[in-house]
């Protein structure tokens, strides 16, 4: 499926002044998130992956990089 592109601003929490982006309501709604859910930024030369952190505990080795042996 191709997705539509979507440029938003990078902001600054007036209170905590930390850095903020907003994620845009199609990707919510796409990927059935919700208020709460875990996201894990995969950060490489490409660019910036971010996923839903899997609920499975035998799956956290994805979240390190590392191999479950």
């Amino acid at each position: 499926k191709k997705y539509e592109d979507s440029i938003v601003p990078i902001t600054i929490d007036p209170i905590t002044n930390q850095y903020q982006i907003v994620v845009p309501e199609w990707v919510i709604n796409e990927f059935d998130w919700y208020e709460d859910t875990e996201l894990v930024w995969h950060v490489d030369s490409i660019g910036i992956h971010i996923q839903e952190v899997p609920n499975e505990p035998n799956l956290s080795h994805l979240l390190s990089g590392k191999s479950p042996i």
